[in-house]
């Protein structure tokens, strides 16, 4: 029974070692703003692929949403383009915090989507804030 419980103890340990890891968000930046006649694309980059499902990865700038994009996973690194009207591009501050969610994000009462972004199972993330110093 010794031998047993020492198995066991041995792989409940492994598993969680691997769920913490599993749970680690991938961490994702704005690395490009591009405009190409009426249409600004900005792109998010992370050094993990994002993943690919059956749901959408939804841009938040502020209050407005946007789920117009491409993805490419390319040698174990992501990047999604996504695609903003230049009209509203341009109505966008500076400085606004940029989130990115993988699915509808339902912002609980009480939270913030930043509040929402910190939590481990929240398929979400904080990838800085708009700089439109950036567009090109």
């Amino acid at each position: 029974m010794g031998k047993l419980k020492r198995v066991l103890l041995s792989v409940a340990a492994a598993l969680t070692v691997f769920a913490a890891q599993a749970q680690e968000k991938v961490q994702a930046k704005i690395s490009a703003i591009r405009q190409k006649d009426e249409m600004v694309t900005v792109a998010v980059s992370s050094a993990k692929e994002f993943y690919m499902g059956n749901n959408k990865h939804i841009l938040h700038i502020g209050n407005h949403q946007y789920d117009l994009y491409d993805q490419e996973n390319n040698d174990g690194k992501g990047l999604l383009r996504f695609y903003v009207p230049a009209a509203e591009f341009k109505q966008l501050a500076s400085g606004t915090p940029v989130y990115l969610s993988y699915g509808e994000l339902v912002v609980e009462d009480g939270l913030s989507i930043e509040d929402m972004c910190k939590q481990n199972f929240c398929p979400c993330w904080s990838v800085g804030k708009l700089n439109k110093n950036m567009l090109k």
